[in-house]
Order: structure tokens, then C-alpha cells, then sequence
């Protein structure tokens, strides 16, 4: 790794830039693991301080959409909740999307369904998963995203849905 690119990083200026954008220290923490962990996987990228800034921005609106639609089913889940509670069908009806979604959870391999429940459910990061189990980003990203497309046909083919 370059002396540009470590000094970079390390800098409280850098820290400081990327904290406006941030919703706390740990989200910039991870932030700069991730620019690290991507600067070594492919040492030619630029040493540029604008090209390291901008990626950190991405990734920091990256990070805030994801908390965005966590908390929007967060909140879909606590309404769907309370409306289940009062009415018999919406009972009936929420009872089966859980069977579908168990069935299209147990068609995964078990460390792709880890990764999909860690992600949505706890709301990990990618580098986050990708360290806890060893494996490179990249893996993360298709293992989720295959897990969405399951998901999303076993729903089609329960509701008789065609594409």
C-alpha cells in the first residue's frame, strides 16, 4: 500500500471528512476498512485524494439508503403487526408470506441464508460479513443477492405472479 494512501486514511482531516456524511464513529470506522480492504485487493487504483473522498461518500450513502429501507420495513412490520393483531384474515394472510419466506430461506445454502438474516435482519455490512466469515465482499454481494432473487420468485410462485 502506498505512503500516500496510508497517510491519507489515517489523517484526522480525512476521519473528519468522512464524519460529516457518517452517522457515528463505527460507520466510519467501516468505512475506512472498507477503502483499505478495497485498496488491497486491487493496489492499482488511484492515489488521489479526491478519487479516496468521493469513494468514501459513496459508500457512506450506500450505508444510509440500506439503514432507510431498514427502517422503512422496520416500520411496515411494526404497522403490519398491529393490524394483524385486530384481524382474523390479515392473520391468515401474514401466516402464509412467513411460510413462503421460510421455504425460500431453506432453499438457500446455509451460509448464503446466514449472510441474507445478518445483513437484513442485524443490519451488518457487507465488509462486516465478508470478515466475520472470511470471504471477500464481492462474495457477500452475490450470495445476498441471490438470496433477494430467490426470494422474490418464491413469492412470485406462491401469489401465481408471472414475470
Amino acid at each position: 500500500m502506498s505512503k500516500f494512501f496510508t497517510s491519507l486514511l489515517y489523517t484526522n482531516r480525512f476521519r473528519a471528512l468522512v464524519s460529516r456524511n457518517a452517522d457515528d464513529e463505527a460507520q466510519v470506522d467501516d468505512i475506512i476498512q472498507t477503502l483499505i480492504e478495497k485498496k488491497l485487493r486491487q493496489s492499482n487504483l488511484e492515489n488521489n485524494e479526491g478519487y479516496w473522498i468521493k469513494a468514501a461518500r459513496n459508500l457512506t450513502v450506500d450505508i444510509q439508503r440500506s439503514n432507510a429501507i431498514r427502517e422503512r420495513y422496520e416500520k411496515n412490520a411494526t404497522e403490519s403487526k398491529l393490524d394483524v393483531d385486530s384481524n382474523p384474515e390479515s392473520q391468515l394472510v401474514q401466516a402464509q408470506e412467513m411460510e413462503t419466506l421460510e421455504k425460500a430461506l431453506c432453499s438457500l445454502s446455509p451460509l448464503t441464508r446466514q449472510m441474507f438474516a445478518l445483513h437484513f435482519t442485524q443490519g451488518w455490512t457487507y465488509a462486516v460479513i465478508a470478515k466475520h466469515f472470511g470471504v471477500s465482499i464481492s462474495t457477500v454481494e452475490k450470495r445476498i443477492a441471490k438470496a433477494r432473487v430467490v426470494c422474490v420468485k418464491t413469492f412470485r410462485d406462491a401469489r401465481g405472479v408471472q414475470k
